[in-house]
């Protein structure tokens, strides 16, 4: 945190002085994700093999970046995007149809990412960045009903309760990725890998990945 708080301060303090020229951009596209546990104890406290399970979640994304011009070609990109995250799958037991379950997750992000580029000519240049990014769950919610969508009953998406998610909301990506850029538009992908166990118990941890693919415009 000390790390990122100090690469902001760098970054503020050189386009303060006039030295790191900023191109602003804004972007959007799919960013789904998946949450993945390791269980390793029982409830009891007894030591198990670890067992792992995965939930995966369609996503989409919107947002804007600066990219200050450290050098020429080397710059550190800092934004801001709204991330969404959703399900929409019937559940079933023994076979059988029981309820459709829809979940909606809203998350912040806050990437701080290192830049190079390489110019091919006047307008291609290919981008491949690395660096850390902030991730804040605003909220969501957990909607039960049945095949039809009747008798809905609706429950937030964190929470102790019985649908609720007990994680926390702070999260930390480790993210690489590249950018190809034709004039002004850009086509991007990268992978996140969160660094942070997201359950607060001991007996399982929680990890999440995904991978965004987006189109941008700099202007």
């Amino acid at each position: 945190m000390k790390k990122l708080i100090t690469a902001l301060a760098i970054v503020a303090a050189l386009f303060v002085a006039g030295k790191a020229q900023a191109q602003f951009s804004v972007n959007l596209g799919f960013a789904p994700e998946a949450f993945k546990t390791d269980i390793h104890k029982d409830p009891t406290g007894m030591p198990l093999i670890n067992t792992r399970s995965e939930h995966g979640y369609g996503g989409y994304y919107v947002g804007a970046t600066y990219n200050f011009n450290l050098t020429e070609n080397l710059g550190i990109a800092v934004g801001g995007q709204l991330r969404w995250d959703r399900e929409n799958k019937s559940k079933s037991i023994f076979g059988t149809l029981e309820h459709r379950h829809i979940e909606n997750l809203f998350l912040v992000d806050v990437p701080i990412m290192l830049n190079y580029s390489f110019n091919l000519n006047r307008d291609w240049k290919i981008t491949p960045f690395i660096g850390p990014m902030l991730s804040y769950g605003l909220g969501g919610n957990i909607k039960i009903c049945d095949q039809d969508y009747s008798n809905a009953t609706t429950y937030p998406w964190y929470g102790t309760h019985d649908w609720g998610y007990d994680y926390n909301r702070l999260n930390l990506y480790g993210v690489g990725g590249l950018v190809v850029s034709y004039s002004h538009f850009n086509l991007s992908g990268s992978y996140r890998y969160g660094l942070l166990d997201l359950d607060s118990n001991d007996i399982s941890t929680v990890h999440t990945s995904g991978f965004f693919v987006g189109l941008g415009y700099t202007f």
